[in-house]
């Protein structure tokens, strides 16, 4: 089994609750991302040296709306 399998079922959660579609593919290769993006976290005991930009896995048309 991959590695991302729990950030796939959380991202598919997400999805699902958010209404939001997405290609299977689509959804590897953000679960990889999160997966990455995480590990390189100082909390996670990554580098920061080694941290991936920080940017939302969700693309931006199908980001929920954010409450100030």
């Amino acid at each position: 089994m991959p590695s991302n399998t729990d950030y796939l079922s959380k991202l598919a959660a997400y999805n699902k609750d958010n209404g939001i579609t997405a290609t299977f593919s689509e959804m590897k290769k953000t679960a990889r991302r999160m997966q990455k993006t995480h590990e390189a976290m100082p909390e996670a005991g990554g580098s920061p040296s080694k941290s991936t930009s920080a940017k939302c896995p969700i693309p931006p048309g199908k980001r929920p709306p954010t409450t100030s």
